[in-house]
């Protein structure tokens, strides 16, 4: 296993992706806050964004 940190700046689920495209990454996984159905509308949700906009697998890891 193998991990790396990148800082961008920018909408976040296009650099993620933009990232995802330069790099070896066969499977995305991350860690979610559960804002919950509200706060997703307001504020939008990078897991789902990332979700509806990548080919690869994902794994949403709870935050407790």
């Amino acid at each position: 296993l193998q991990a790396s940190a990148v800082v961008q700046t920018g909408p976040i689920v296009t650099r993620i992706l933009e990232e995802i495209q330069k790099r070896d990454i066969d499977h995305i996984v991350m860690g979610t806050h559960g804002h919950g159905a509200l706060m997703e509308v307001l504020l939008g949700s990078v897991s789902k964004g990332l979700v509806q906009n990548s080919a690869l697998p994902i794994t949403l890891l709870p935050r407790y």
